[in-house]
């Protein structure tokens, strides 16, 4: 068995770190692969998915536009089971910003959505 190693050279990866959504353009900057935002959950929402049985948790992988995925993931919650109610409105909006943040980041047209 042999091993074949590949050395890039003058390569720079880095990994930013942002706190805010406009941080988040440190994307762009040459060699950097991805960012971490470090922002806070929803307030009342992490202890409402906490409370959540994990067998209604929202399981889906879909590709889509990404003016579809507020739609989507309400579908997605309903499949699921998750009770309607404001936490789950503020969960499905806060997706649908998330995902609307990235795609204009990256300037997508199509988006993958997923959950586990």
């Amino acid at each position: 068995m042999s091993f074949v190693r590949e050395i890039v050279k003058n390569a720079s990866i880095a990994v930013g770190v942002a706190d805010t959504i406009e941080e988040l353009s440190a994307l762009h900057r040459p060699g950097c692969a991805a960012v971490i935002w470090r922002r806070q959950p929803l307030t009342g929402v992490q202890s409402w998915i906490d409370g959540l049985d994990p067998d209604v948790l929202p399981r889906a992988w879909v590709i889509l536009r990404p003016d579809a995925v507020r739609d989507a993931a309400l579908e997605v919650c309903d499949a699921s089971g998750i009770p309607a109610g404001p936490e789950r409105d503020r969960f499905v909006d806060d997706i649908a910003a998330l995902a609307d943040i990235f795609a204009g980041l990256i300037k997508a047209r199509w988006l993958r959505l997923r959950s586990c």
